[in-house]
């Protein structure tokens, strides 16, 4: 009689592999995506923010003429 073998065969590992790959190619791209719209949230509210600050500014200038 034959011993059955154990372990991974060279297509298991390779598929294996292969669907780890597209794991990490999605993460990757989700994480670029996150990214970007980070940035640009954080580009729209400093630029928000910096309007607000000069309409202010020019308030209090306004006032004391």
């Amino acid at each position: 009689m034959s011993t059955p073998r154990s372990g991974f065969g060279l297509i298991e590992l390779m598929v294996a592999l292969a669907l780890g790959m597209l794991v990490v190619l999605g993460m990757t791209q989700m994480f670029s995506s996150c990214r970007e719209a980070y940035l640009s949230q954080q580009s729209s509210a400093m630029l928000q923010e910096d309007t607000h600050g000069r309409h202010a500014w020019l308030s209090f200038d306004r006032s004391y003429c």
